[in-house]
């Protein structure tokens, strides 16, 4: 009696317990973070609840004569803010799917994720709006812990 009641006892939790992550846990997860291409011109956010940056690299100028204290050059970003969700089919477009969608003032995009190395791979599905983002797709995003000069943090 007590071997039926272990077995139906095993049976119950290896029936309720996922033994390898959802396919949208793992994308999740591993998107949320900082992101940057090999210049770090651009940069991503991805925010635990869901909020989603985006940094472009405008240039740089010489400071003023007593603008900054350390005379370094002064660089300039353009930002953008919006929310994303994860998921395996959570966009598409035709028969292509995207696991990743980012939504902002303006615009609309779709990607499939993919990791090489430990590097993040965006690969576009589409893109909508006229929004001030523009994705680079198919290039290795390398994780960074600190933002680049210049873009504060919020």
């Amino acid at each position: 009696m007590r071997r039926i009641l272990f077995v139906a006892f095993v049976a119950a939790i290896l029936s309720t317990t996922p033994w390898a992550p959802s396919p949208c846990f793992a994308i999740g997860r591993d998107v949320i973070g900082k992101w940057a291409d090999e210049s770090r011109s651009n940069v991503y956010e991805f925010k635990p609840g869901g909020e989603f940056r985006f940094h472009r690299r405008l240039g740089e100028r010489t400071p003023f004569p007593g603008e900054t204290a350390t005379g370094r050059p002064i660089v300039s970003w353009s930002s953008s803010k919006g929310v994303y969700r994860t998921g395996r089919k959570v966009c598409r477009e035709g028969k292509r799917k995207g696991d990743l969608l980012f939504v902002g003032d303006g615009y609309e995009v779709c990607v499939k994720t993919r990791t090489e190395g430990g590097r993040l791979v965006l690969g576009e599905v589409y893109t909508r709006g006229e929004g001030e983002i523009d994705i680079l797709y198919n290039q290795l995003l390398e994780r960074i812990f600190d933002l680049p000069r210049g873009i504060r943090e919020e």
